[in-house]
C-alpha cells in the first residue's frame, strides 16, 4: 500500500496500521510530480493508497486506473467501536515489509526492499547512540518518507518509547514553533543546519 502524507500522526497511523494488517509499506516522497507517482504505481501495483485529501487530485492524474483510497478524514470518521481482529498478522523476519523508493537522482525512483530483519537490525544499531530513551525528544522535521527519518523518527522512536517532536514540513515558522518543546536530539541534513545558522534566535539549548 502506497502512504503519502506530510509529516503528521496521520502517517504513523496508516504506517503501523497496515504492518499490523501484514501489508508491505511504501511511503513515498511528498513532493512527487506526476510522472514520478505514475512510476511508482505501476512498479509498487497497490492495493490500498493511504493520502491526505489535498493529494487526490495528484493521484488522480497519475494513472487511469488506482485502488482505493483512504484519506485523513476516512481515518477521523472511522467506527471506534467497530470490533478488532483477534489477532495481528505475524510474518517472517526474511519477508519484506517496507519498499522505500530512491530520489531518483540518476532516473525514476527504484523501490528498495526491506524486510523486518533488515528493519530491526538498523533499531538496534540505534541504541547505542541513545542515553535514556524515555527521556529523550526527537525533532521530527525531515520528511519521514525518507529512510533516515523512518530509521530514526518511525522505527526506533516507536520500538524505544521516544517522544516525537514532529514539525509538518521544514519551514522556519514550524521549526522555531517545534523548538519550543525542548528537543534532547536534532536529527538533519546540511541544507536544514545552514537554514539554523540563518536563524540565529532559534533555541537548540535543550539539545
Amino acid at each position: 500500500a502506497i502512504v503519502l502524507f506530510e509529516n503528521s500522526p496521520e502517517f504513523y497511523v496508516a504506517y503501523f496500521a497496515l504492518w499490523q494488517a501484514g501489508v508491505i509499506v511504501a511511503p513515498v516522497n511528498t513532493f512527487l510530480k506526476e510522472k514520478e507517482l505514475a512510476h511508482i504505481i505501476a512498479d509498487a501495483q497497490p492495493a490500498l493508497i493511504l493520502t491526505s485529501s489535498d493529494k487526490i487530485e495528484l493521484f488522480n492524474k497519475s494513472a487511469e486506473v488506482l485502488p482505493p483510497i483512504v484519506t485523513e478524514k476516512d481515518i477521523e470518521d472511522a467506527d471506534e467501536s467497530a470490533p478488532l481482529e483477534d489477532s495481528i498478522v505475524d510474518l517472517e523476519p526474511e519477508e519484506l515489509a517496507a519498499l522505500l523508493y530512491t530520489s531518483g537522482t540518476t532516473g525514476l525512483p527504484k523501490g528498495v526492499m526491506l524486510s523486518s530483519k533488515n528493519i530491526m537490525t538498523n533499531v538496534l544499531q540505534i541504541a547505542s547512540l541513545l542515553g535514556k530513551p524515555e527521556e529523550e525528544r526527537i525533532f521530527g522535521v525531515l520528511p519521514l518518507f525518507h529512510s533516515f527519518a523512518q530509521n530514526t523518527c518511525v522505527w526506533s522512536s516507536v520500538f524505544y518509547g521516544i517522544t516525537i517532536i514532529l514539525v509538518p514540513k521544514i519551514d522556519r515558522r514550524y521549526i522555531l514553533d517545534g523548538l519550543q518543546h525542548k528537543p534532547t536530539i536534532f536529527l538533519g541534513v546540511p541544507a536544514l543546519y545552514g537554514l539554523l545558522c540563518l536563524m540565529k534566535t532559534a533555541p537548540l539549548d535543550s539539545v
